[in-house]
């Protein structure tokens, strides 16, 4: 293909962006999932075109996890917006995690696009993923000081009563 691609030799195109995001729309097939536990989405993405993001009004996109039930019903979509704030001829990528509800079954990726203005540019999609998160780091939650090294004395393990994402503790910048 003569299309630019970030991995392979094929990516996907939304072409002649429209003013609204209901303009392009390209979603995966469903994957299989696990309720409740978290996801990590990714995709790359390059814009080209006239004046691309350069106009009054930035160029958007959104990527979503649209999580489903056993019937494929969608019970809710969370991501992500950004701008193509930067066009030309490298890629970039955008990611994110989101935590599935506990009655999801299944999942796919929905990404939408819009133009900022009337400069009609082109946004090529390549390697998107959709995973169910692993980390490797010990201790990635700070329930106890094991794993990381606080010798810094401006960086610490928080209190019980200091806010947390996932468990009850979590590190500090003073």
């Amino acid at each position: 293909s003569s299309d630019p691609s970030f991995d392979g030799n094929f990516s996907a195109s939304m072409e002649d962006l429209t003013q609204s995001y209901d303009g392009r729309i390209l979603e995966s097939n469903p994957i299989n999932i696990t309720g409740s536990e978290y996801y990590d989405a990714e995709i790359y993405y390059n814009i080209q075109g006239p004046n691309s993001g350069r106009d009054n009004k930035l160029d958007e996109y959104s990527v979503k996890i649209v999580w489903l039930d056993d019937m494929n019903n969608e019970l809710s979509a969370n991501g992500i917006f950004g701008d193509f704030s930067n066009p030309g001829a490298s890629w970039k990528d955008t990611s994110f995690s989101e935590q599935a509800p506990a009655s999801a079954e299944s999942a796919k990726l929905r990404i939408r696009a819009k133009e900022g203005d009337t400069n009609d540019p082109t946004v090529y999609w390549d390697l998107a993923s959709l995973n169910k998160f692993s980390n490797q780091l010990s201790n990635p939650s700070f329930e106890s000081s094991g794993g990381w090294d606080f010798s810094d004395t401006n960086v610490q393990r928080s209190s019980s009563s200091d806010p947390a994402f996932d468990g009850n503790f979590s590190a500090s910048m003073e």
